[in-house]
């Protein structure tokens, strides 16, 4: 039980440096340095996220990452946490991303 237990702690740490990381991103992209993001931020709640700044921010997630999206994956994601999920699957747990 403790196993799990920490295995669910590891996964809220490294879903948070994930949330962490990933905001740094939007600030550079959108060249707002105080931007906050959340979890259920979409491109509805960020007035300069249109079709051209989507591109753009999904290749500098990919840089920053390390990482590949499918094309599948990025159809889905409809807010932030989405990508936060795709990109927790995509790394080990605990890692230095």
């Amino acid at each position: 039980m403790a196993k799990q237990t920490n295995n669910k702690y590891a996964n809220c740490m490294n879903h948070n440096k994930t949330l962490d990381q990933l905001q740094l991103v939007f600030r550079k992209v959108f060249g707002k340095p105080d931007l906050t993001i959340l979890p259920e931020t979409s491109a509805r709640d960020i007035s300069l996220w249109d079709s051209l700044t989507h591109i753009e921010l999904i290749s500098e997630i990919e840089d920053s990452f390390k990482t590949e999206f499918l094309l599948d994956e990025v159809m889905q994601f409809t807010c932030v946490n989405d990508i936060v999920n795709c990109l927790d699957q995509k790394q080990p747990v605990g890692s230095n991303i």
